[in-house]
């Protein structure tokens, strides 16, 4: 495996491009897309992607990414998804950015 390994991860408004570490958590992986995208309330959100059985999934934040079950190609890809619907949007929501992503 590469020192460095390449990810792609969709959000709605575009595709992003890291490199991580072999030993990199899902924890780390998705704090760094939310800094990057800007996104502070993170509890709305997760990243998905399609295992090595074709099922989709929710990448697990307390394990390295790499001992995820992805599929054997390069660069891995991941979705940034809401993971959980507020009853009440106009209330919960404070960023504007929040509600880009969610879209």
């Amino acid at each position: 495996m590469p020192k460095q390994i390449n990810v792609t991860v969709s959000t709605v408004e575009c595709d992003l491009d890291f490199a991580i570490q072999p030993n990199t958590l899902g924890k780390n992986l998705f704090d760094q897309i939310c800094h990057t995208i800007g996104v502070k309330e993170v509890w709305y959100f997760g990243l998905q992607y399609i295992d090595n059985k074709g099922v989709t999934s929710w990448l697990r934040m307390n394990k390295k990414v790499k001992e995820q079950n992805l599929q054997k190609q390069y660069p891995w890809r991941f979705r940034f998804k809401v993971k959980l619907y507020p009853e009440d949007v106009a209330y919960h929501v404070i960023q504007d950015v929040t509600l880009v992503s969610k879209m």
